[in-house]
């Protein structure tokens, strides 16, 4: 009997994860939500410590190296994808729906964009970020230690640590919180 409920369980946890066959979820501490995706066509998954992620958490390892740090937490909705390499440091924190992508396509016009390959840059994230809701962080892009990313922001430059970065358009909202 525990070894039919063992097979079921395997299932039922592949079947929500979507695990390929090079992840060894058992030796990683993770707490991830249900309908989640952990892809890995190849290059490597690092995670240091605790990592939790809410439902449909989506990490898409094409190649390259994905690190992240201790208790780093992924809301519902974050995706990440990686061809070259994205660092997340500690205690890092992703509001729901962030998309991070490392690569974007090759333009060459009269080319079909899906034969035209990709660029990609590094990102890194430091320690103790916290990223609010509906972000995207773009390839090549350093978040310093201890920032705040507002919501609703299209990152494509650096941040410097201990620093807060908003889109222009909350400029206002921001300047009223203050008051």
């Amino acid at each position: 009997m525990i070894k039919v409920l063992k097979k079921i369980t395997g299932f039922v946890r592949g079947m929500y994860w979507g695990l390929s066959p090079s992840v060894n979820i058992k030796s990683m501490k993770t707490n991830i939500g249900p309908f989640s995706l952990l892809n890995i066509e190849s290059g490597k998954l690092v995670a240091k410590g605790r990592l939790k992620a809410r439902s449909g958490f989506i990490l898409n390892l094409i190649s390259g190296k994905i690190d992240i740090g201790k208790n780093v937490f992924f809301n519902s909705g974050v995706s990440i994808s990686c061809q070259e390499s994205i660092s997340i440091g500690d205690g890092c924190i992703f509001g729901e729906n962030i998309k991070v992508y490392d690569h974007d396509h090759v333009i060459s016009f009269g080319t079909s964009y899906c034969d035209t390959g990709f660029k990609s840059k590094p990102i890194k994230i430091g320690k103790n970020v916290w990223i609010g809701a509906n972000v995207v962080i773009l390839k090549g892009v350093s978040v310093g230690d201890n920032s705040v990313v507002g919501a609703g922001t299209l990152l494509n430059k650096d941040v410097p640590a201990n620093s807060i970065c908003i889109d222009k358009r909350q400029k206002k909202f921001i300047s009223e919180i203050k008051k």
